[in-house]
Parts: C-alpha cells; sequence; structure tokens
C-alpha cells in the first residue's frame, strides 16, 4: 500500500523488499509531482544507493531515479557553479596532483596551480580538456 503519511521515508537498505512488488506496497513508483513525493522517492533512492541489489531493487531504483529525474529537470534548477572550485573539487576527488593537472592540460605546474588558485582563467581549450577527461559538458570549466 502506497504510503500516505505526510512524513518522509526512512529505512535502512536492510528494512527494504527485495522484491518489485514487495517495494511497490511501500511506496508506488509514479510521476513525482511535489516537493514531497520528490523527498520520499530521494529517501527510497538513498537507502538502495551504494548496495548490492537484487534485480528487483535495481528496476524499481532506475523507474523512482526516472521520475526524480524528471521531476528536477523541471523544477529544480542547479546552483551555479564556480569554474574554479568545481575544478578544485574534481582534482581533489580524483586524487590528482597539481603535476597531474599540469600533464592533463599540456602546461607547466606553475599555471596549473594559478587555475587552481584562481589567479588564472581557464581558456576553452582547458576546457575541453578538462571535459574530456571527467567526463563533463566543457562549459561548466568557464560559467556557462
Amino acid at each position: 500500500m502506497q504510503s500516505t503519511t505526510k512524513r518522509p521515508i526512512k529505512l535502512s537498505f536492510e528494512e527494504l523488499p527485495r522484491d518489485y512488488a514487495g517495494l511497490c506496497q511501500l511506496h508506488l513508483p509514479r510521476p513525482v509531482k511535489s516537493k514531497f513525493a520528490h523527498m520520499q522517492a530521494l529517501g527510497l533512492i538513498n537507502a538502495l544507493l551504494g548496495y548490492e541489489l537484487s534485480q528487483d531493487q535495481t528496476d524499481y531504483l532506475e523507474a523512482l531515479t526516472l521520475f526524480v529525474h524528471e521531476y528536477e529537470r523541471q523544477f529544480v534548477s542547479a546552483p551555479a557553479l564556480n569554474p574554479v572550485e568545481l575544478l578544485k573539487h574534481l582534482v581533489e576527488e580524483n586524487d590528482l596532483s597539481v603535476g597531474d593537472l599540469a600533464q592533463l592540460l599540456d602546461v607547466d605546474q606553475s599555471l596549473a596551480s594559478r587555475l587552481l588558485s584562481g589567479n588564472r582563467k581557464i581558456t576553452p581549450e582547458h576546457a575541453r580538456r578538462l571535459g574530456e577527461h571527467f567526463g563533463v559538458r566543457p562549459g561548466l570549466f568557464v560559467g556557462l
């Protein structure tokens, strides 16, 4: 049965059913049309992430994710990203050194360091290389 409470669903992975029907009894996957439904779907998605899932759990997660993605595409605006902060984050998350960044961009280490500190602007060519390497839109690195 679909949850009718106005509280978010907070369950641990161990509490979730392994079969699709059981998951649907907990929360029926359907288009997200409100902040509350968005919050509930995100709670279930977060409970499923990071675990080895059954095929039914994987299918359920995929359905919820599609509905959440569509809602966010229409109603949730992404925060503006600071290109330098994005670069710092990606360098840190990928455990890269200033030397690694310099090699990636085919520049010397001092220029890579100045890019990371924000003392030099990221050029369109740098953005292209960074986008290819990190698998993101190059425009993010030049504020687009």
